[in-house]
């Protein structure tokens, strides 16, 4: 009988700066843990502290390539003859953290794997942990342990299962942030900025529950719902007299000209449209959404009058894609002007219109790449780089898909645009006083991961939960310095 459960949190390379927000989903289930009548504890790896780890057994050699020219202590990661060293050390980080897993005596472990990445360090530790502990049972959870359920638990993985997000009903418990199950939260290292999922009471009542735990007004709604359900949040807030900045994401719809100043009044600082392409028509046939390009145009213009920070999303280039659609789409950002642009390549999911009729939408996906892929077999990169994917795209024009992309991101920038910010991530830039220069808060937290300036980060991360403390409205009437990230773009 499994008397403790243990949730794990371990980054994948490179790393995001989402590696240091709370993890809402394990918060949640160790509250479900919690109610089945089990103990539960967060071990959330993400934080600079325990990243520092990694890089002490790199000092010496990192120190010596400085001396020749190198950039910092992560920074000679561009010197050949490298890879060994990281392998090795990355080996030894996942032995370290699995001894500390393994000295709980939990009886079932959960790792979180939002992304490929995290799914590859977390398999790692996990396999570790499997001979140290070889009764625990084992499984994984996050977006996409949930979008490749074949390739990543069951038959020959070291994972057991897939774990269910828990939906944020009225009836589930609420997230234990409580400082016994989720102690990193309370020793620096965490950003304090919280998710927040279900209809509007639910999520008032998770700011609420939150705020009871941590001196904290910086939230990201989950919520997928059209402007209907923004609304009813927004009215709820307000209701509620909650003092709050939040991000959420944001569905075309008609009216949005009549919530736009209701949103930025409840506290609503930027918002992620999912516009995904300036076509109609491919907004139709190939991602089968029923969203207008004259609504997502109303819309975001709406927002931006108001004040609030306007990240639009585009999958570009996919199959069907043509001159003819690019050109709708670059003339969506003329009209528009939105404060950012995200881009990103289309996602094969397990059970998605795509996946289960590639051909027909233009996609060529050979069964065992794909396993290979969703599994990670290959090794971890260290910096940015372009990402593999598991399918090549037909199409009606010749194909040259990062080359494509690349030209629809200058038309962005061109446009004053910053790259690849999501509403979420431009809230923590604008409440650390940032606000219109995003993009150079972006650079300097970039920096930091590039060189290994942890105890930056860490004091980066502590100025950010010192000033999201603050009353808002005090905050929006007195002018704020910038917080001074010299150390960390050092």
């Amino acid at each position: 009988m499994i008397s403790k459960t243990v949730l794990v949190y371990v980054p994948g390379w490179p790393l995001r700066w989402e590696t240091f927000l709370p993890k809402a989903h394990l918060a949640r289930l160790a509250a479900r843990e919690i109610a089945l009548g089990r103990d539960a504890e967060v071990f959330d790896f993400g934080t600079p502290s325990s990243l520092e780890r990694f890089t002490e057994d790199l000092a010496a050699h990192a120190e010596q390539v400085a001396r020749s020219g190198g950039a910092g202590r992560l920074g000679w990661f561009r010197t050949r003859n490298t890879r060994g060293r990281l392998l090795a050390a990355c080996g030894k980080w996942h032995r370290d953290l699995a001894a500390q897993v393994a000295e709980s005596h939990a009886g079932k472990i959960i790792y979180l794997a939002d992304t490929r990445d995290e799914y590859r360090e977390s398999r790692a530790v996990a396999a570790i942990v499997a001979g140290l502990k070889p009764g625990a049972v084992q499984t994984v959870c996050g977006l996409h342990a949930e979008g490749y359920v074949p390739y990543v638990a069951g038959v020959g993985s070291v994972f057991e299962g897939v774990e269910q997000a828990v939906a944020p009903g009225s009836e589930a418990p609420l997230p234990a942030y409580d400082p016994s199950v989720y102690p990193s939260l309370y020793s620096g290292g965490k950003l304090h900025q919280f998710a927040m999922s279900g209809n509007a009471r639910r999520a008032v009542a998770e700011i609420s529950h939150c705020q009871r735990l941590v001196p904290v007004r910086t939230f990201h709604v989950e919520d997928r719902g059209g402007l209907a359900a923004a609304r009813d949040l927004a009215s709820e807030i307000m209701g509620s007299r909650l003092d709050v900045w939040y991000s959420r994401r944001l569905r075309p719809g008609h009216g949005a000209e009549g919530i736009a100043s209701l949103l930025e009044a409840s506290g609503c600082c930027s918002v992620d449209f999912p516009l995904l392409t300036g076509s109609q028509r491919l907004i139709e046939d190939f991602f089968g959404m029923t969203h207008g390009v004259s609504q997502s145009r109303a819309s975001l213009r709406a927002c931006r009058t108001a004040g609030i920070f306007t990240s639009l999303e585009l999958v570009y280039p996919c199959p069907m894609d043509d001159y003819h659609t690019r050109a709708e789409t670059v003339l969506f950002l003329e009209q528009t002007l939105p404060d950012a642009v995200k881009v990103s390549f289309p996602e094969l999911r397990y059970g998605g219109r795509w996946t289960d009729a590639p051909d027909d939408f233009g996609f060529q996906v050979a069964a065992g790449n794909m396993a290979r892929w969703a599994a990670a077999c290959d090794v971890p990169q260290f910096l940015s780089a372009p990402a593999p994917r598991p399918y090549k795209m037909g199409g009606i024009v010749e194909r040259h898909d990062d080359a494509d992309q690349d030209s629809l991101l200058a038309e962005a920038k061109a446009r004053g645009a910053v790259l690849d910010m999501t509403a979420q991530e431009a809230l923590i830039a604008r409440v650390a006083g940032w606000e219109g220069r995003e993009q150079a808060w972006k650079h300097s937290v970039g920096r930091a991961f590039v060189t290994g300036d942890f105890a930056g980060l860490f004091d980066l991360i502590k100025a950010f939960n010192r000033q999201t403390c603050l009353n808002k409205r005090k905050s929006a009437s007195s002018e704020r310095e910038p917080m001074d990230l010299a150390a960390v773009a050092n």
